[in-house]
């Protein structure tokens, strides 16, 4: 029973480690995610600048910007990368969200071992009192 209570404990504690970790690298790809929207909301008003300022016909600022935004290697590879942590995001939103589950049976299960505990120590007491 003692090492099933203990098993428990150390299985909660590894659940709080892992929950940190998720948290930070959840953390991680939400800045990233915001500085990649910094930087295409920038592009998208330099453009909309050169449009008003006349400095190129709208037009062909419109196509100088595809020309800009035409996949290359290393476009290719950061829009896989996002892909993939956009993906690996969910999926850690979704484990975050088992392991609160599992976190809260746990906490009931620790009440309810202590409870239990509780009122057999106060019966082995009134029996030893007797």
């Amino acid at each position: 029973m003692v090492g099933k209570f203990l098993s428990r404990e150390q299985t909660y504690a590894s659940l709080i480690n892992q929950i940190k970790t998720l948290e930070s690298k959840y953390d991680a790809c939400k800045s990233a995610n915001e500085a990649g929207c910094e930087t295409l909301q920038k592009l998208k008003i330099a453009n909309d600048n050169k449009k008003q300022l006349g400095f190129v016909h709208p037009n062909q600022a419109d196509r100088n910007i595809e020309y800009e935004m035409r996949p290359e290697v290393t476009d290719n590879e950061t829009e896989r990368d996002y892909e993939k942590l956009s993906v690996e995001l969910s999926e850690l939103r979704t484990h975050l969200a088992q392991l609160k589950n599992r976190k809260t049976q746990i906490q009931l299960n620790q009440d309810q071992v202590g409870s239990w505990a509780t009122r057999v120590g106060k019966k082995l007491a009134d029996q030893l009192d007797d």
